[in-house]
This record gives C-alpha cells, sequence and structure tokens, in this order.
C-alpha cells in the first residue's frame, strides 16, 4: 500500500492502518532511535510513542515531506525530550560509572 493510501486510512483512524505503518516503518525508527539514545529499551518505549503520536496528530501531515521523514521528526523530538530529562541524564551517568567500575576489576 502506497503511503497516500496509508494515510487517508489513518486519518479514518483505522487501527489496522496503524499497525500497518508500524511494519513498515518500525524498524527504521527503532534502528533510527538506538542510535540516539543508546538504550534499546528506551528506543522502544519512544518509538512506540512515536507511532501513537503520529496516529494522533496524522491530521497535521500536510504531505511536504515522506511519510518517513515526518515519522523520523516525531521521534528525534521525543528522543530530545528524554535525553533533556533529569532521568536520563541520571541513568547515562550510573551506565558510564558501572562501565568504568566493570573495566578496571
Amino acid at each position: 500500500m502506497i503511503d497516500k493510501q496509508l494515510i487517508e486510512k489513518l486519518k479514518a483512524s483505522d487501527t489496522d492502518a496503524l499497525r500497518q505503518l508500524m511494519d513498515i516503518y518500525g524498524n527504521d525508527i527503532l534502528r533510527f532511535v538506538v542510535l540516539l539514545v543508546k538504550d534499546q529499551h528506551l528506543a522502544e518505549d519512544i518509538s512506540q510513542e512515536t507511532f501513537i503520536r503520529a496516529y494522533q496528530k496524522i491530521h497535521q501531515f500536510k504531505g511536504n515531506g515522506t511519510l518517513k521523514g515526518w515519522l523520523l521528526q516525531f521521534a528525534l523530538n521525543r528522543a530530545r525530550e528524554k535525553m533533556r530529562s533529569s532521568l536520563f541524564q541520571e541513568n547515562v551517568s550510573q551506565n558510564i560509572y558501572r562501565e568504568r567500575n566493570h573495566r578496571s576489576i
């Protein structure tokens, strides 16, 4: 199914279209987010949130770019939000500390 048909189905609140969207772009979004946050579990959460937000805001998609690019922008914005959070910063610090201590053993 081409993006145009998929977008129309998403705008009609078709949940099967959401599944198709995730099947088509899920791996690309996840790989992109893993590269950004360096944490598989966090990347999975962000990816899931990306698709939920995209589904909720599909009416804002103007078609000026690609659907994949639009999804990647959602993912990038969500990853940035997470990376700015104090909890993320604390987890990164703990991981670095553990890696350094593990190497010295």
